[in-house]
């Protein structure tokens, strides 16, 4: 994108995928390589209105800035931690719970 005396700070091939990105970059554009990826592939997913899932979300500040950008859908230790096989097993073996009758 930007390109000074055969140096180029973002780069990308044919495809506009991202294949260079440094910290020069990081600091005209006030986002990290990691954000750059993540905005990237939301922008790309809204045009074909696919439901946007972010995997691997570990914190609040994370899951805010998520859904700020517009993920439907997160996964990840901050929403369901994960469990022990014991644990698991024992899930699947319960029986459902039946819901409470609606009074009206």
């Amino acid at each position: 994108i930007i390109n000074g005396a055969n140096y180029s700070i973002i780069s990308t091939d044919t495809t506009g995928t991202i294949n260079s990105f440094n910290k020069v970059a990081e600091r005209i554009l006030a986002y990290s390589e990691a954000e750059i990826v993540v905005i990237s592939m939301i922008n790309l997913a809204r045009p074909f209105k696919l439901e946007i899932t972010a995997v691997g979300v570990e914190n609040p500040q994370q899951l805010d800035y998520l859904l700020s950008l517009g993920c439907h859908a997160v996964q990840g230790d901050y929403i369901n931690p994960v469990i022990q096989i014991g644990q698991a097993e024992q899930l699947l073996s319960a029986e459902p719970e039946q819901p409470a009758a609606l009074e009206m």
